[in-house]
């Protein structure tokens, strides 16, 4: 396996301002900084939002550990001639913005880190997960195999749309604030799109960048020096708050902030702006 790999980005907000990267969810794809233009580009923010290997035009990386990440920021961040830059990350994002801050700390200004995934090797069990997350897990354990061809197949039948129905009785589940979220459709469209796009990038692209979720981080929470800012919804049925508190206790210098009414989407889409402000103020 040959690294870096070069990666493909989307940019949000504004191209002559401060570099962030923006690290998108599972499943997922760089179109989820859309949520981050408008408040970029008032407070003056470059978002870069990147595409993981195998997602959009990232060439496809076999095998990858979560410590291959980030030698191709740093690379990205070369090509780009960023003297610095911050790392905001999302949902299963998360793991990648811990493993820069832990293996490439200098260039790094802010981290921040909403509705986290964590590593499974560091909590305390994963029967509080999200059901549909579980269902997974039990047929990864299984047969990785047989759940990466179902993947495929499920990538094949996509443009039938027969996802819709099945979205629509998840979000039955949500809090009341994830809900509104999806009341507006471009909220819908974005996180449908790039689910899309990693879904259909085939079972091998989406199970790959799941495995990091799973397997051992390749280094200690503790050894990251760097200052984690987190913020997490007490109401997150996909991850939640819990997951967020183990997490962070084990970060020598972090920040956690926890909301009563947000869920995994509110947070993540509708108080994303305010949490923004709150750490790129200055």
């Amino acid at each position: 396996m040959t690294l870096p790999v070069k990666l493909d980005f989307a940019q949000f907000g504004l191209a002559t301002g401060r570099a962030v990267f923006f690290f998108h969810g599972w499943p997922g794809s760089a179109k989820q900084g859309f949520f981050l233009d408008d408040v970029a580009k008032e407070l003056g923010l470059r978002i870069i939002a990147v595409n993981r290997p195998g997602i959009g035009g990232t060439k496809f990386v076999s095998g990858r550990k979560l410590l291959d990440w980030p030698p191709m920021i740093a690379e990205l961040a070369a090509d780009l001639k960023l003297e610095s830059y911050s790392i905001i990350a999302i949902s299963g994002g998360a793991p990648y913005a811990l493993a820069c801050a832990y293996a490439e700390p200098k260039l790094l200004d802010q981290v921040l880190i909403v509705c986290g995934a964590p590593l499974f090797k560091l909590i305390s069990g994963t029967n509080s997960l999200f059901w549909v997350y579980r269902v997974l897990l039990f047929f990864y354990r299984i047969s990785p195999w047989f759940l990466s061809k179902l993947i495929n197949f499920y990538g094949i039948i996509w443009p039938l749309k027969l996802h819709l129905p099945f979205l629509k009785l998840l979000s039955l589940s949500f809090c009341e604030k994830d809900k509104k979220v999806f009341e507006k459709q471009i909220n819908f469209k974005v996180m449908l799109d790039s689910m899309q796009d990693e879904i259909q990038a085939g079972g091998e692209v989406l199970l790959t960048d799941a495995e990091v979720y799973i397997t051992d981080p390749g280094f200690l929470l503790s050894d990251i020096k760097k200052k984690i800012i987190w913020w997490h919804g007490h109401k997150d049925l996909n991850i939640p708050i819990k997951y967020a508190r183990e997490m962070t206790a084990l970060l020598p210098d972090v920040e956690l902030h926890e909301t009563v009414d947000d869920g995994h989407f509110s947070i993540a889409i509708t108080e994303m702006d305010t949490i923004i402000r709150s750490v790129f103020k200055s």
